[in-house]
């Protein structure tokens, strides 16, 4: 909704010259805009389409299905996107994720390959723990509710004769990538150039990606605007001497629109690639224009075609991203860059693409803090260093891959394009060291999204002869941002709570007071356990550990007394009656004679116990009408204590 304000506000400013007075045409318009995007949001979903497979459920199903692309693979899964195409041999429409375990003998399925199977679609389930990535939220923007798993000789896989563009993008972009796999590159190399050139990033190890990571330099892996705008000026800077010929100028309208859409082809027709092209596309129309002054208007229309096509676009991080990062460089960029006008070229040059930077990173970095709670500080370092480097690695690698096609590639080409990614590498070690630099675990909520968000477009309509109430309006903004902050800390810290977190095979159990956390159960040296303690302190201000209660099998919050039973804890006379029992790293305890002698109103099984033990609990808990709570289906179990 802030690109559409931003937007609008812009028509509303060239509105002026085409329409007296502006405003019922700008007003319509914006109405029209709103009215349009909540109807094919709406229909975009199975419940306004007869044709979903979700109406068609059943437990005897015969479902078909067509894989549209490879997604990046976990360590225990290889993953797809795959469309529902029939249900009992009845046309259906729909997306599921699908997961193949990896194994030796399981298949690898190319796009366009088309499936048969009787398994059931599994739900996708909420999040498990408290701060962590919403699988399920993320699935449902994208308009995907069921995965499925497969399993070995339980489904049929068949090539069609014809498949899509999209599969045939695809299946070119993996023959590209095994003709770069035969040069001698090292794995390290080629796994990035697959990233650079083809957006192709199963490969990459997460080693590599989290050095990027920390040095500033993530966005260079994943192919967006950046890559595109790059492309677009390099092709333009080299059709540019063919304008003093008439046939020059028409190419020069022509090449770099066409090559926008071929490189989109060889990376696969990605979904973040084709709206980075969708918008540079119309750059380069206004700029065939010489309507470079005026791309507010452009960049809205291309934000508008973008979610006629895909409406929840809307609602994906990548895209939300690109479009404020170029509106932030539209607008925030001449400001900036008027600051200062060096007469030395090269020194120009370096202010050019700072500007760029410091113009960017304004526009997404509250995006960046919500999504990903971190910002690092050595961005600009990063864009100065490695920006010129990913230019003249596009370069290389492009005019590699023509030569790939003809079955010529010299050895001292080969060489020289090693040395240029083996420098990049180097200058993003060395960056990564500087871990100084890099915040971690920001609180950022969408309050204070929404805040930033305000300001930064009151930056980006901001006039010399407005600047006392640009002024004021920055003043007021940074005042009810710090006043947020301030409630928000005070609402966090004057709540308690004990949690019981969901881990496979491990136990976390701490207690909330404010903003100090004990530790009541966790291993030592855990990083599943600490990865789970780092998300949950991104949801609070200041959040500490105070210390650890490790030994602790009874406790008595707010009136309730909690008992604690793991595998060193043997069946006892306790004298009481606990309120809450807690089972742990699988107890041998027989709970049936145990619940003759307490009677709880709760038993709790965490991640740590066997599954066939928790079934039996189950059981048990069931003839005693006791409550039992698995954390595996239900998620963490938390109580709130209050102030």
């Amino acid at each position: 909704m802030s690109l559409i304000f931003i937007s609008i506000r812009s028509a509303v400013f060239h509105a002026k010259e085409w329409f007296k007075p502006p405003y019922t045409f700008v007003i319509s318009s914006w109405v029209l805009t709103v009215f349009i995007g909540i109807y094919l949001i709406s229909i975009s979903g199975p419940k306004m389409n007869s044709n979903h497979f979700q109406h068609s459920l059943s437990k005897k199903p015969v479902y078909g299905l067509l894989v549209l692309r490879k997604l990046n693979s976990g360590k225990f899964y290889s993953k797809y996107l795959v469309k529902v195409t029939s249900v009992n041999r009845m046309k259906s429409s729909g997306f599921v994720w699908l997961r193949i375990d990896k194994n030796k003998n399981s298949a690898i399925l190319k796009p366009g390959t088309r499936i048969v199977t009787c398994l059931e679609l599994n739900e996708i389930k909420a999040k498990r723990n408290p701060g962590e990535f919403d699988y399920q939220d993320y699935s449902k923007k994208k308009n995907i509710g069921y995965q499925l798993t497969l399993e070995n000789n339980k489904f049929f896989s068949s090539q069609p004769d014809r498949i899509g563009l999209v599969a045939k993008a695809l299946n070119y972009r993996d023959y590209l990538s095994l003709l770069l796999n035969k040069l001698k590159f090292d794995a390290m190399e080629t796994s990035l150039l697959e990233a650079l050139l083809l957006g192709r990033k199963t490969d990459l190890k997460k080693e590599m990606a989290s050095v990027y990571r920390k040095a500033g330099a993530m966005h260079l892996l994943a192919i967006s605007g950046l890559h595109v705008g790059i492309l677009l000026f390099f092709i333009r800077t080299l059709f540019m001497p063919l304008r003093r010929w008439q046939v020059g100028k028409g190419l020069m309208k022509i090449v770099p629109f066409f090559s926008l859409w071929v490189f989109a082809f060889i990376t696969g027709l990605s979904p973040s690639v084709l709206r980075a092209v969708i918008m540079f596309s119309f750059i380069s129309i206004a700029l065939n224009f010489n309507r470079f002054h005026h791309l507010n208007p452009i960049l809205f229309i291309a934000f508008f075609i973008s979610l006629l096509w895909k409406p929840s676009y809307l609602f994906d991080p990548g895209f939300q991203l690109s479009y404020l990062a170029v509106l932030s460089i539209v607008n925030l960029g001449p400001r900036i860059r008027n600051l200062w006008r060096p007469k030395n070229k090269i020194i120009l040059y370096l202010w050019n693409l700072t500007v760029v930077s410091i113009a960017a990173q304004i526009g997404v970095l509250p995006l960046i803090l919500y999504y990903f709670h971190e910002f690092s500080g050595l961005f600009l370092f990063s864009s100065l260093l490695l920006i010129p480097l990913l230019g003249i690695i596009l370069g290389f690698g492009y005019l590699l891959l023509v030569m790939l096609q003809f079955d010529f590639v010299p050895e001292f080409y080969i060489q020289i394009f090693s040395f240029i990614i083996g420098l990049m590498n180097r200058i993003v070690f060395f960056l990564s060291r500087f871990e100084v630099f890099i915040v971690e675990k920001v609180f950022f909520s969408k309050a204070l999204l929404t805040i930033s968000i305000i300001s930064i477009i009151v930056l980006f309509f901001y006039r010399t002869k407005e600047a006392s109430k640009v002024v004021i309006a920055l003043l007021v903004n940074v005042t009810l941002f710090a006043t947020t902050v301030l409630i928000e800390s005070v609402i966090k810290e004057s709540g308690s709570s004990f949690i019981v977190f969901q881990e496979f095979n491990k136990s976390l159990i701490i207690k909330r007071s404010g903003k100090w956390v004990s530790l009541i159960r966790k291993a030592e040296q855990e990083p599943g356990l600490d990865r789970l303690m780092e998300n949950y302190q991104r949801g609070f201000i200041g959040l500490k550990i105070e210390k650890e209660e490790c030994d602790q099998n009874l406790i008595e919050l707010s009136g309730q007394r909690i008992m604690i039973v793991d595998s060193n804890v043997f069946l006892t006379d306790f004298g009481f009656d606990p309120d809450i029992i807690i089972l742990l790293n699988s107890p041998k305890i027989n709970l049936e004679r145990f619940l003759q002698e307490v009677d709880p109103r709760l038993i709790v099984a965490d991640g740590s116990n066997y599954n066939f033990l928790k079934k039996r609990w189950l059981k048990s808990a069931e003839e005693k009408q006791i409550p039992f709570y698995d954390t595996a289906i239900k998620g963490a179990f938390e109580i709130n204590l209050g102030t």
